[in-house]
């Protein structure tokens, strides 16, 4: 088992994440359902659509319109990504009946 060194001081930031963490899990029963929706949300627009809109914030002025176009395009097909993903988390079966039964162990 690879065991990574955790730098001094670290430690009580790592329990309070793990708390919290907890924390939230206890307050929101269905808490899949959240991080799903909040993985779509924030998953494709962080890996997709900001690399280009820092690209274009880096290099403006010097970018061409070739450039620019290509990066608007990807910046659109990850908004997309994450509308279709948002719709369909909330489109489904599961989410619509959350508040009508408690979380089944």
């Amino acid at each position: 088992m690879l065991r990574t060194p955790v730098p001094p001081g670290f430690q009580p930031f790592k329990m309070l994440v793990v708390m919290a963490t907890v924390s939230l899990a206890l307050a929101f029963p269905h808490f899949g359902h959240l991080t799903s929706i909040m993985g779509c949300l924030t998953f494709s627009l962080l890996t997709l659509a900001l690399p280009p809109l820092l690209y274009i914030k880096a290099f403006q002025g010097s970018i061409t319109r070739g450039k620019m176009l290509r990066c608007l395009l990807v910046v659109a097909v990850a908004l997309l990504i994450s509308a279709v993903g948002l719709i369909s988390n909330i489109g489904t079966e599961n989410v619509s009946h959350i508040e009508k039964s408690p979380p089944t162990p």
